[in-house]
């Protein structure tokens, strides 16, 4: 009786989380999408409209974390600056982050799926996380490098202070991603397992 309420428990939460997992993936091809026509739009405006007034700058702080930063008073901001090619590395960078969460989620759901469908130990969802742990392991990289050239060039755009990209990899994501392919060898060893069991009967 207990096994079976268990089992319950366990397809409702599955279920709940494919249907989170469907909507955050739809909700991403949207912003992907979003940000695609934006990117083909965005040429042809014309230069002059993004043309920012530094003096605006005063009356911001900057806020990292918990730690709130009041610029004014310190910075003497002037002069007019053109933010178009600006704005067209955050749509870079932007694309870039959302493929790699696009690229995860799509993986995920795809794995909770074929749990759902009792086959977690299929050979496809092993070759699903091995994707997703060296997804992770590939922006532990690039994607440091990506943010961090955006951060430069605001920087240095609105003349806030010089500022160089001093490289350094996430080692979060790193961890996540050896962390993942463990799963994934771990998976890949149950499903052995399975199989000698599957012959023996």
């Amino acid at each position: 009786m207990n096994r079976s309420l268990n089992k319950k428990k366990f397809e409702s939460v599955i279920k709940v989380v494919y249907h989170f997992l469907r909507v955050c993936v739809v909700v991403l091809y949207v912003l992907l999408g979003l940000l695609v026509v934006t990117s083909i739009v965005f040429p042809f405006i014309s230069e002059g409209l993004f043309d920012f007034n530094l003096a605006n700058l005063d009356n911001i702080d900057i806020q990292t974390g918990s730690i709130l930063y009041e610029v004014r008073g310190i910075i003497t901001f002037t002069g007019i600056v053109n933010v178009k090619w600006l704005l067209s590395l955050l749509f870079v960078v932007l694309t870039l982050n959302l493929v790699f969460f696009q690229f995860i989620l799509i993986q995920l759901k795809k794995i909770i799926t074929d749990v759902y469908n009792k086959i977690p130990f299929s050979d496809k969802n092993i070759k699903r996380l091995k994707y997703m742990g060296i997804a992770y392991l590939i922006s532990s990289i690039v994607l440091p490098m990506v943010n961090g050239s955006l951060f430069v060039k605001v920087a240095n755009t609105f003349n806030i202070f010089d500022a160089t990209i001093n490289f350094s990899i996430n080692f979060q994501s790193v961890f996540i991603g050896l962390i993942i392919l463990i799963l994934a060898y771990v998976f890949e060893y149950g499903a052995a397992l399975q199989e000698d069991i599957d012959l023996t009967v």
